[in-house]
């Protein structure tokens, strides 16, 4: 790639941002923070300044438009556009999405009483999304007698969602949309519904009970600014749970589906430091909780009266096996969890009160339960993938645990055993085994420093970063790339000791981690710090910023997605989006003791007069987690102080948020963009 110098010498200049004094005064320290001004979107100057940007990234990436091209054409090759998802049968209904060439969305469908019936389009978000610019679907619910579908539908990407009501015969009622709905769920009645508001700062704050008829009542609502909302219903149908949670702890509350005049039923007052949930089976509730059990237990409580618990141990805690889920059938029930960092699945034998093990290939894997409707299945499905391994849908029996596999993603010209995926660890500053998930086309690699890397990291909110299969993935492997997910320290791949590890004051725990893991990479030949890409995005932003800081030479090209880098200007305005809901992740800077910590972390407090690398900076216009100004604010500073000629660019999308472009081709195009720049900045094609 040229040089910011080179780029300014034939006419192409980066834009400025003018600097205007604000002072802020935060627990007695004054600062100035000169691009404040950014954070006004109704000012047409800030307006004028990310335009200039999207410009200036747009002439920069001009000379790389041909293989932006072939990069697309590549990505789309690996992809089935006309493809069907696997059937799931619900009473008499099949139901499947299913994709067409040359649209960009999904078709839902389903089929009555046969798979060799007549096809109905119950809604074809293509329609929706004509003539729009972002178009996404949250949720897709069937009313219980098949008669009425709500979806909810989000035009601006800022996730605001809107529910709608769509009769699915000629005699079925509406009813008027409804505003700012996080979650929903039917009650038996199919008229009767339960459903989830937020309020300005997108924080779920209240469940209400709704009608096809017009009633609506406040079920709960939830004063604390640190909790926020959902509701789910449970596999057997009789519950829906509404839960009120935050970061460090959770709430539960039953609703009884064929008595709800009695209204929501607390399971269990939140304590400080506890999370749990709650599944059914019969008249055997479950809970699954971390009290005096970091690893996780299991209890039950059997009982035909919900109002009276008697929970008592099942399972007890394991130092070995991490409890993170539960999916109660009628006669059976699965358990998923992780061991030694690694996802795994067992069979919960209530008699015996031990865990059966399925054996389940590759060690760099994921597994994750899919949609499994039927309450009374003797079978259940599950999404299996792997770095090297595309999606597959597997059905598997409990008591023998054999599987079948249903459908497995076709992508053409694909070979799996061309590709190597594994495991190694890299030593931590404090000694601590950080796991690396590595991939890499064999023909390609070389263990003599030569690759090239692209190295991804998140490590917050007790976030588990699953080793996936990726279609796009493959033009980068495919071209020699080792690339490796550094399992740090802040996630929650090893429960929630891992993600506390690295919360408050030693969030920077974190960043060494990551560090740690790209010098491993180095010192053991897979790669050399010319050759090497970081990337994350949102809070593994932060971490990309906070790198940059620390390790500037460390690496050649920092890919910062959507990131969250003015972190302590953002924590301290309660007002903003989320911001409250944050503070059992990073702390409330109120307090003198988090804010230093903030402070001292922060990717844009902590910029200095010094060499970055090459940046690929992107942000979406209408983000309600990580506003577009944090991106913005960053560059413009980064532009001013930095002293070497290392291009940095920032790509707004403006009709999009937190994901990026909607639609599939949309989405590729960004993606294709991207990867021109990663290649072209490391002299690659």
């Amino acid at each position: 790639m040229l040089s910011q110098k080179q780029f300014r010498e034939g006419g192409v200049i980066p834009p400025l941002a003018e600097k205007r004094e604000h002072i802020t005064n935060y627990h007695g320290v004054k600062k100035n923070d000169p691009y404040y001004w950014l954070r006004d979107k109704s000012n047409p100057d800030v307006i004028k300044y990310i335009e200039a940007e999207n410009e200036y990234t747009s002439r920069v990436s001009i000379h790389t438009r041909d293989n932006q091209k072939k990069l697309f054409d590549e990505m789309l090759s690996r992809i089935k556009e006309d493809d069907s998802s696997v059937p799931i049968r619900i009473d008499d209904y099949f139901y499947y999405d299913r994709t067409e060439k040359g649209k960009a969305y999904l078709i839902h469908c389903r089929k009555k009483d046969s798979l060799e019936g007549v096809e109905e389009i119950i809604l074809d978000e293509n329609e929706l999304a004509q003539g729009r610019r972002f178009f996404h679907c949250a949720i897709l619910k069937i009313s219980p007698d098949h008669k009425t579908l709500a979806y909810s539908v989000d035009f601006q990407g800022d996730q605001r969602n809107i529910l709608c009501f769509k009769p699915l015969d000629d005699v079925s009622m509406s009813c008027e949309p409804i505003s700012m709905v996080s979650s929903f769920e039917w009650a038996k009645d199919s008229t009767t519904y339960f459903y989830s508001v937020m309020d300005e700062a997108l924080r779920s704050s209240e469940i209400l009970q709704g009608s096809l008829l017009g009633v609506n009542r406040l079920i709960l609502k939830e004063d604390d600014v640190i909790f926020s909302l959902s509701l789910t219903k449970s596999r057997s149908g009789r519950y829906v749970y509404l839960d009120s949670s935050s970061y460090d702890m959770f709430e539960i509350r039953i609703i009884d589906l064929d008595n709800i005049l009695e209204g929501p039923l607390l399971v269990q007052p939140r304590k400080k430091g506890v999370q749990y949930t709650i599944y059914d089976q019969e008249n055997t509730f479950y809970m699954l909780t971390d009290e005096d059990a970091e690893n996780g237990k299991i209890l039950w409580s059997k009982s035909a009266d919900t109002s009276i618990f008697d929970w008592r141990p099942l399972i007890e805690a394991s130092n070995s096996v991490v409890l993170s889920g539960l999916d109660c059938f009628k006669d059976f029930i699965i358990v998923y969890g992780r061991e030694d960092g690694i996802a795994q699945m067992y069979r919960l034998d209530t008699h015996s009160r031990k865990l059966i093990k399925f054996d389940l290939e590759e060690n760099v894997r994921t597994i994750y339960p899919v949609f499994n409707p039927e309450y009374k299945a003797q079978k259940f499905r599950i999404g299996f993938s792997s770095y090297a391994i595309p999606t597959q849908v597997r059905e598997y029996n409990p008591m023998t645990r054999e599987f079948v596999i249903l459908k497995e993603q076709e992508v053409p010209g694909f070979e799996k055993s061309n590709y190597v995926s594994k495991r190694i660890f890299a030593n931590a500053e404090d000694g601590t085994k950080i796991p690396i998930s590595l991939c890499y086309r064999k023909e390609t690699f070389r263990r003599d420093s030569s690759n090239p890397a692209f190295i991804y990291g998140y490590g917050s909110y007790g976030i588990i970063i699953e080793p996936q299969f990726s279609t796009n993935r493959i033009s980068l492997l495919d071209r020699g790339f080792v690339f490796a997910t550094a399992h740090i320290r802040g996630g929650g791949e090893f429960g929630r000791p891992w993600n506390n590890a690295a919360k408050f004051e030693n969030k920077v725990k974190t960043f060494s981690d990551f560090v740690s893991a790209i010098e491993h990479l180095i010192g053991e030949k897979y790669t050399n710090s010319d050759k090497i890409v970081i990337n994350g995005g949102s809070a593994g932003g932060l971490l990309m910023g906070a790198v940059a800081n620390m390790k500037h030479d460390l690496v050649k090209v920092v890919f910062a997605s959507v990131p969250f880098v003015d972190i302590l200007n953002t924590m301290m305005d309660p007002t903003l989006t989320s911001s409250t809901l944050e503070y059992e992740e990073w702390g409330n800077p109120d307090d003198k003791k988090l804010y230093d910590a903030m402070n001292s972390y922060s990717p844009y407090e902590n910029i200095k007069h010094k060499n970055y690398p090459i940046m690929l900076v992107t942000a979406g216009f209408n983000d309600p987690l990580v506003n577009y100004w944090e991106p913005a604010k960053w560059v413009a500073k980064l532009r001013a102080m930095k002293t070497d000629d290392n291009v940095i660019v920032l790509k707004t999308n403006m009709n999009a948020g937190h994901q990026g472009a909607s639609g599939l081709y949309e989405g590729l195009k960004e993606d294709a963009l991207e990867y021109a720049f990663i290649l072209d900045s490391l002299d690659l094609t």
